[in-house]
């Protein structure tokens, strides 16, 4: 049975409704080539009167009764004024911070969001030391948010929604890494790096993970490449490492003053690490000498340690030189031997000495064998 046109437009929106859900649940991508479109302003009489859209009170002048948000598309038919006035700002500022509980910094990012601001943590830390005369921190906020500093990271609130996506997976703390732990267990298969509680030990909190990755990564090819074997060298790697992380991060920001900065750091740590390349020309330099000095340098650096005992002489080539080679010299220069004993009794195993005879109380002549075959067969006469 088909259904009717009523079912089949329930069921339409039931789709419609389940699909709106599913896209906003979805992340925020940010176009990187995003532009506002180009409204032409047409002409303002400087005449005419200003009227407050929320209370509708009308003013002759707008500074000093509007707040300035010239960097927002949103106002610049409007000489860059938010058209709600001073006096009805403050008074939903202060509704909003009724609404959210007394947060604050809550109520200053919804002001922010609605009339177009960049919402900068810096810039409403300062609204905390300046509070004047008991005025409200929405006051103070849009002269902070418009200093040259604070306006480089963000002019209006998409500025605000593009920081936000930036830093979405930035580990700030205890709460942000148990939250990409449990991430990680679902989306297992996704391939994203995991950080982990060392690395957080290692490294501290406030990177992505694929900056942990890059900084395990360099790391570990430093540690392939130089030396490390006290802890100095090791926190000197450590920062090296953290020093070309920041010199990408300044790169991607296209701040060449963040540059020249990053790469001052990263040239001052070489230098403490001893491995710029003009410092290692140096040492080839100096490594350019004879095989007389080499062993020198090496037996003052990096001397032969004395082997075990039981591996000092296995072969015997110790005792052979002793005996044989140093032994016979003594024997002939009559030089003092300290190993005359040992000496003495290899020689008794290769010394042949003349046979004795005994009998008949005969002493031994020394006439040959020969000589007396020779008497025996006739020789006497």
């Amino acid at each position: 049975m088909k259904p009717n046109n009523f079912e089949r437009t329930a069921l339409q929106g039931e789709n419609l409704l389940e699909q709106t859900i599913n896209l906003r649940k979805r992340p925020q991508r940010i176009a990187k080539d995003f532009s506002y479109p180009h409204i032409q302003q047409q002409e303002v009489d400087s005449q005419r009167k200003y009227y407050c859209t929320c209370c509708g009170k009308s003013y002759t002048a707008q500074q000093g009764n509007f707040i300035a948000a010239k960097n927002s598309i949103l106002w610049q038919g409007n000489n860059g004024y938010i058209p709600v006035c001073k006096t009805c700002v403050k008074a939903i500022y202060n509704s909003f911070v009724d609404f959210f509980e007394g947060n604050e910094e809550h109520a200053l990012e919804r002001m922010c969001q609605i009339f177009d601001l960049f919402y900068d943590e810096a810039a409403s830390a300062m609204t905390l030391k300046d509070t004047h005369l008991g005025q409200p921190r929405i006051a103070l906020y849009p002269s902070k948010v418009n200093t040259r500093q604070v306006a480089q990271r963000g002019q209006t609130y998409l500025d605000t929604i593009r920081a936000d996506v930036a830093n979405r997976h930035v580990i700030r703390d205890d709460e942000d890494m148990q939250a990409h732990v449990e991430s990680s267990k679902v989306n297992g298969e996704s391939g994203e790096f995991v950080v982990t509680d060392e690395m957080i030990a290692k490294w501290g909190y406030g990177y992505q993970p694929r900056d942990y990755q890059y900084l395990e990564v360099e790391e570990a090819d430093w540690r392939s490449r130089v030396e490390c074997k006290t802890k100095p060298q090791e926190q000197l790697i450590r920062s090296i490492c953290l020093a070309q992380l920041q010199i990408r991060v300044a790169q991607l920001s296209g701040k060449s003053a963040d540059v020249a900065t990053a790469q001052k750091t990263y040239v001052d740590l070489l230098s403490a690490y001893n491995v710029l390349p003009k410092q290692n020309a140096v040492d080839d330099d100096k490594n350019q000498v004879t095989l007389g000095t080499l062993i020198k340098k090496w037996e003052e650096e990096e001397p032969i340690p004395e082997p075990d005992e039981e591996w000092k002489d296995v072969d015997g080539i110790q005792r052979y030189v002793d005996v044989y080679l140093y032994g016979h010299l003594a024997n002939l220069a009559h030089l003092p031997n300290a190993n005359e004993e040992a000496y003495r009794k290899e020689m008794e195993k290769y010394t042949v000495t003349p046979p004795s005879y005994e009998g008949d109380g005969d002493s031994i002549d020394d006439t040959s064998l020969v000589d007396k075959l020779a008497t025996k067969g006739g020789g006497n006469k």
